[in-house]
């Protein structure tokens, strides 16, 4: 028997010659965001996309990088190296978590306090918030109760902004003596759970931490990063991230490999070929892609752990 592809076929992954112009199927609104609804032009693209000054990017090496694919590559291995989580990063935000949950135990002894997130997962970068999960049982969420704790002990009231009426209500805060975000929700166990299933996949893709850091790191310069500011959350980054590794990399990406073309090849991927009209990614069979049920022209991503839940 044949063996089924990774990608279903061309009418779900459009082709693009680079001397043509992209395909109507592609999202317009990427279109007129971007110089790709004209001729590909990739020095253009290059400095629109990459005009980073010195100040911006503490990672670059005085020495000059290689020409081309190795110099970029270079590069992200200098970016990973000044950014990945440091020792003192980690001590101190384990302080943090250590100061506020004495807070909640001082409320509820009996509470259980959790963390997820790009902590828990270690795919953190120093402007990364840290986010916090209490279980307890209560007749409504105590945001007041845990805010007015909170300013009791320490955090100043104008760095506490309760955020009731969303889907997930939380409350959000600057930790003052250190200046640390911080989200606190309460009784939601998938982000618990999805901090595990990142960790999994970053034995079974190692190449994944790299790849992650650099493009959170991507998200965060043009304020993307935010899911309630229209951005994209980690957990969704690290999900494409992972179906991109699945589908074109196979065996496994191996971390000596050229993340250079692999990061380049990430943007055209999405950026280009990828149809966002008729392609849904899920994570069953090998991360295999699915015709998208029903209209509209964003990403879908299925929630590996919550069967029918898109991103």
């Amino acid at each position: 028997m044949e063996e089924m592809p990774h990608f279903s076929s061309e009418s779900y992954i459009p082709f693009v010659s680079v001397n043509e112009q992209v395909s109507d199927t592609v999202d317009t609104n990427f279109r007129e965001r971007s110089d790709f609804g004209q001729q590909r032009n990739d020095k253009n693209i290059l400095r629109a996309c990459c005009n980073v000054s010195s100040s911006d990017a503490p990672w670059k090496r005085a020495s000059k990088y290689s020409f081309g694919l190795i110099g970029l590559h270079e590069e992200i291995n200098d970016f990973y190296g000044t950014m990945c989580p440091k020792e003192q990063e980690t001590e101190l935000r384990l302080k943090v978590i250590e100061h506020i949950t004495r807070v909640v135990h001082s409320l509820w002894p009996q509470a259980q306090v959790e963390i997820f997130g790009s902590f828990r997962t270690g795919l953190y970068l120093s402007s990364s918030d840290i986010d916090m999960v209490i279980f307890g049982e209560w007749k409504s969420l105590p945001l007041s109760t845990l805010s007015q704790a909170l300013e009791n002990n320490g955090i100043l009231d104008s760095d506490i902004n309760i955020i009731a009426n969303a889907t997930v209500p939380i409350i959000r805060l600057v930790h003052s003596p250190s200046g640390i975000r911080v989200d606190i929700s309460f009784n939601m166990s998938n982000g618990v759970e999805s901090a595990k299933l990142v960790k999994k996949m970053m034995k079974q893709h190692p190449a994944l931490p790299k790849l992650v850091l650099i493009l959170k790191q991507f998200l965060v310069h043009r304020g993307l990063n935010e899911v309630y500011n229209g951005g994209m959350s980690s957990y969704c980054l690290t999900l494409l991230i992972v179906s991109f590794l699945q589908g074109y990399h196979k065996p496994n990406f191996e971390p000596s490999a050229n993340f250079g073309a692999a990061l380049l090849e990430f943007f055209e991927h999405y950026g280009i070929n990828f149809n966002y009209d008729k392609v849904s990614i899920h994570f069953q069979s090998g991360g295999l892609y699915k015709p998208r049920r029903g209209g509209g022209h964003f990403l879908s991503v299925e929630d590996p752990l919550v069967s029918g839940k898109n991103f």
